[in-house]
């Protein structure tokens, strides 16, 4: 039976403990709209730190890579058994081609937490990244692009 990585463990200690904080306080309190988008920050903080981890043992830099929230997630309203919606874009081909095994491993470490990634990675749409901080959460609906590969 594999080993969890000391980030994994560290990270469903985290989950498990917030995600029974948050059902406390909805218990209490009764507010679904608080509940959705402290769930939703939550995933997407360790949405972003699995992320962080996969692209670094694949020595890809972070301003090559932008993740996009999408769906219930990125309109901060995650309900506790939606999917995780993620874009991947990349800023070139090969990164893109490099990051397939850390998506898959990044995919592994949220089933691990019992949390479903559905990841959309569109094809020859490379983007430009123009600031330094491009791992970024969008506030919208936007909609993945359907691209045969």
């Amino acid at each position: 039976m594999p080993t969890q990585s000391p980030l994994s463990s560290e990270l469903k200690e985290l989950y498990d403990a917030e995600s029974s904080r948050l059902q406390r306080d909805f218990a209490a309190t009764k507010d679904g709209s608080s509940f959705l988008r402290s769930r939703s920050a939550l995933v997407e903080s360790i949405a972003l730190r699995l992320a962080e981890q996969s692209l670094a043992s694949e020595n890809i830099s972070i301003p090559g890579v932008a993740l996009v929230a999408l769906g219930d997630f990125g309109r901060t309203s995650l309900f506790p058994y939606s999917d995780v919606d993620l874009l991947f874009l990349f800023s070139a081909e090969e990164t893109q081609n490099k990051f397939r095994e850390a998506i898959q491993r990044m995919s592994q470490g949220m089933l691990d937490l019992q949390l479903k990634l559905s990841a959309t990675i569109p094809f020859g749409l490379p983007f430009s990244c123009r600031g330094p901080e491009t791992l970024r959460k969008s506030a919208g609906s936007a909609a993945s692009p359907d691209h045969d590969a």
